[in-house]
């Protein structure tokens, strides 16, 4: 009778690592450098804020792509490229009438990946050549447009991107993005990862804060608040200024 009335322990449920640390983080970078880098992009004054989200996303992208090939097999992202070639079989399939609802989530959530993987590329790509050659190039202002369209585009994959990720984890009866903050997902068997690597997820987040230093954007768009986009050549160009005023003076 005792033993009938005792509180119950929550059921335990069997867990395993399947993403690593490197994996999480590279993914978190990209989603604050992209946001970010969305946030300040109409804000005037805060071009350098918005480069230096742009180079976090595309650095997070570089290392996302050099730890797919070198890192464990898990951090592949061929997987999703395969899963993202599937919509002839879908599309077969439903014109057989056989609609598969959770084939074609999985379809998207692979597609959107892979678009975000390439737009990432494109727009920070576009950002740096159009900062490079100067609003005043004659391809200045063409690359500006690529530029925000490119943005404006990503801003529709990542909300589809989520949407999905929404409607899997309805689907599966769990969150689907947790498993992307813990690195584990329910399941019996072995760890797919036997390594976390912490310590090289620690280095690439030390690395962009070191960059972040090394650029100082906050401390430029205080100085020149409502100026206009300042770049590392005004801001010699203004030391130099200084000088020849104190030696006037």
């Amino acid at each position: 009778m005792q033993d009938a009335l005792a509180p119950q322990s929550p059921r335990c449920v069997a867990t395993r690592r399947v993403l690593d640390a490197p994996v999480r983080a590279a993914h978190a970078l990209l989603a604050v450098g992209f946001l970010g880098a969305w946030l300040t992009s109409e804000l005037k004054g805060f071009q350098p804020v918005h480069m230096a989200f742009g180079y976090t996303a595309a650095a997070a992208l570089v290392f996302r792509l050099i730890w797919a090939g070198f890192g464990p097999r898990s951090a592949s992202l061929s997987s999703w490229w395969r899963a993202a070639r599937g919509w002839p079989q879908w599309w077969r399939a439903a014109r057989e009438g056989q609609p598969r609802l959770a084939a074609l989530s999985t379809l998207g959530l692979a597609s959107t990946v892979v678009a975000l993987l390439i737009g990432v590329a494109l727009a920070t790509g576009s950002g740096a050549t159009m900062h490079q050659l100067g609003e005043h190039h004659a391809w200045g202002h063409a690359l500006e447009e690529v530029h925000e369209a490119l943005g404006n585009a990503l801003l529709l994959v990542v909300l589809m991107h989520l949407a999905l990720i929404g409607v899997l984890s309805v689907m599966r009866g769990r969150n689907m993005a947790w498993t992307m903050v813990t690195g584990r997902a329910p399941g019996h068997g072995p760890d797919r990862i036997q390594r976390p690597h912490v310590t090289l997820a620690a280095l690439l987040c030390v690395a962009v804060v070191a960059g972040w230093l090394w650029a100082a954007p906050f401390e430029r768009v205080g100085e020149r608040l409502g100026s206009g986009p300042l770049t590392h050549s005004d801001h010699a160009d203004g030391g130099d200024d200084n000088e020849a005023g104190d030696d006037d003076d």
